[in-house]
């Protein structure tokens, strides 16, 4: 709930999270924008739709 309704978190999507507060402290993948990539294109070639970013 803190998440989605925190001022503080204002224009700052796609911050990690932890006990309401954004952390430095996360996987090495958790900020991997080919990863990332790769698996937005895999969802979509998935359902069959194209999701624009």
């Amino acid at each position: 709930m803190w998440a989605a309704t925190a001022p503080t978190l204002e224009g700052r999507g796609g911050s990690y999270l932890a006990d309401c507060a954004i952390s430095m402290e996360h996987a090495p993948w958790a900020l991997d924008r080919d990863a990332a990539r790769r698996l937005w294109n895999l969802s979509e070639e998935w359902v069959g739709q194209p999701f624009p970013l």
